[in-house]
């Protein structure tokens, strides 16, 4: 073969959640929109965290257009159907149902299962590596998608190559895998309650339930949060096993992910703390923007602006929950609907957003249909802002 006409490469390099839906990404448009050898490199001596993770509505319409992915499919990864997202304790009315749009449903999943799905979906049809990279320079690739985990590098305050949020107040989580009590799971939607110290999430999947306590560990401790979940526990009916994660973060973002040769996905890439859910879809973003500079054009400038555009949109999601505060009143709750403030008046400096959170809260219908504000589109943000009571300070900002 004339080396000159050789078929470029592409690689993926992780198998967690984020790599494994980069590489059905890659693999379904290979051969449609571009033509490239594709490969995946993986270490399987990496365990997955059995956490459980939830969905907004794009990911399973992705799962379903790139991989055939059905309902029935979910008994597969144990997970159920999201109707919806279940809000207890925050400001406001204090309680309420952000439900989906009817005939459609995100998905809670176990992770782990997900990805092995995955990984037999792909195994036959792809060259597929078990091997640990940790640097993109070990690889004799044309382009490479890294997927690898939290970056050493992630320091304490912003710098040239990750942006730290001053706004998100919380850093740390505990999770408690729990039993149903009939052993079937007894809600399909998303619990997001606001607690004392923070806030609990609750993730229905088929055989367990995962309750995982958001806190900030410099204000609140371990011991704190152990005994005050007992609350949620009991109010569910929930057994809770000793399968436990403690697990701190940085809420962060990399500042330039994508580059001519090389772009950074996953927690490589970013992590902010699990509010909303917001994890999955911003991996697609991610993927989506690599193609565009790889094959569709776009400079580095141009797709590198448009994320930490979007990922600005995202930490204000998260931030309005913060805004709105709890039922609860005390150091942690002060602090945190302070930051959430800072982020809102941040982003209504810019008057196209400004314009849009304020039609979308008076109005969803005066937005366009298919405008999004990081995740949520104009029929999400109208239930949040009401539900969360900040709707009048949204329009007198």
């Amino acid at each position: 073969m004339n080396v000159l006409n050789k078929k470029k490469k592409l690689t993926v390099v992780g198998k967690g959640t984020a790599g494994c839906l980069s590489i059905l990404h890659w693999y379904h448009f290979n051969g449609k929109e571009f033509d490239v050898e594709l490969e995946w490199i993986h270490d399987s001596s990496i365990p997955s965290v059995p956490v459980g993770e939830g969905t907004d509505l794009r990911i399973p319409i992705q799962l379903g257009v790139k991989a055939d992915f059905r309902t029935n499919d979910l008994l597969d990864i144990g997970g159920t159907p999201k109707l919806g997202i279940q809000k207890e304790g925050w400001g406001g009315s204090g309680s309420f149902l952000n439900p989906f749009p009817i005939g459609s449903q995100g998905i809670h999943m176990n992770a782990g299962r997900l990805q092995d799905w995955i990984l037999n979906k792909l195994k036959d049809k792809l060259h597929i590596i078990d091997t640990n990279i940790t640097s993109p320079d070990d690889l004799d690739t044309d382009y490479v998608m890294m997927a690898t985990g939290t970056p050493k590098e992630v320091p304490q305050q912003s710098n040239d190559d990750f942006y730290i949020s001053e706004y998100i107040p919380v850093n740390s989580a505990y999770v408690t895998q729990c039993d149903w009590p009939e052993g079937y799971p007894t809600f399909m939607y998303t619990l997001a309650i606001a607690r004392p110290w923070g806030w609990v999430f609750g993730i229905p999947l088929q055989t367990r339930c995962a309750i995982g306590y958001i806190f900030n560990k410099d204000i609140t401790t371990l011991e704190q949060i152990k005994e005050d979940v007992q609350e949620v526990f009991e109010k569910y009916n929930l057994t809770p096993t000793e399968r436990t994660n403690h697990i701190v973060f940085k809420n962060y973002v990399r500042v330039k992910p994508i580059g001519e040769r090389v772009s950074y996905n996953g927690n490589s890439c970013f992590f902010f703390e699990p509010l909303e859910a917001t994890s999955l879809s911003s991996a697609y973003i991610i993927d989506t923007l690599t193609w565009h500079r790889w094959f569709g054009g776009k400079s580095e400038q141009e797709v590198n602006s448009q994320w930490a555009y979007k990922m600005d949109q995202i930490e204000t999601i998260i931030s309005s929950h913060y805004m709105a505060g709890s039922i609860y009143k005390n150091e942690f709750w002060d602090m945190a609907q302070i930051k959430g403030e800072e982020k809102m008046k941040k982003m209504y400096k810019e008057p196209t957003l400004r314009n849009w959170i304020k039609s979308a809260t008076r109005d969803p219908k005066s937005v366009p249909k298919e405008s999004e504000f990081g995740t949520w589109d104009r029929g999400i943000w109208h239930i949040n802002a009401h539900g969360l009571g900040i709707s009048d300070k949204l329009l007198k900002m």
